[in-house]
């Protein structure tokens, strides 16, 4: 069993401190990885805080089987969808620019990153859905293909599909973006 779930287990036994340390653990992945379904940061973040208050509250028994980490995902693309039913509209997002200046930093790199990570984030999020989710648990999440499986309610061959498409679809976005910028 993972440090985490360890945490969430005697949370659930009545040691209170230690839901801290899975909100801690996941809050900011989770929403970000909310983000790319929905496309809005609020929404995002109301749902994490949504989650956890069900966890905190209902404190649902976690088996085991798959992972605390690959549980806790797939209750969040749960309600991910259920959101997006619930709006029933298309949502369009604006991107965001974040960017600290300061005195270490080139404005020039700093530039020329946030121009790279503008073309990711607009490739990544222009991806079928599928792709899109597959990706970000394998390589922000640092998923393991079976637990992206169990996450996404799919086999391992669909899988391993997702990602094969989703990096190939990514790569045409980002030379297709490469070259809108020449």
């Amino acid at each position: 069993m993972d440090y985490t779930a360890e945490l969430y287990r005697r949370y659930a036994e009545g040691d209170d401190e230690c839901f801290e340390g899975v909100v801690a653990e996941y809050f900011e992945g989770l929403v970000l990885y909310l983000y790319g379904f929905l496309g809005i940061y609020q929404d995002a973040e109301d749902i994490v805080q949504d989650i956890f208050s069900y966890l905190a509250i209902k404190k649902p028994p976690f088996e085991g089987e798959n992972g605390f980490k690959t549980w806790l995902y797939r209750i969040a693309a749960n309600r991910a969808k259920n959101h997006l039913r619930s709006q029933r509209k298309v949502v369009l997002t604006e991107l965001t620019e974040e960017c600290a200046a300061s005195e270490e930093c080139d404005p020039e790199v700093l530039l020329m990153q946030t121009l790279e990570n503008q073309n990711l984030y607009r490739a990544m999020r222009s991806l079928n859905r599928e792709y899109y989710q597959a990706l970000y648990l394998r390589y922000f999440e640092e998923l393991s293909v079976p637990q992206i499986g169990r996450a996404m309610h799919k086999n391992i061959k669909q899988i391993n599909n997702y990602l094969q498409r989703g990096r190939e679809s990514l790569r045409k976005k980002m030379e297709e973006a490469d070259n809108e910028n020449v």
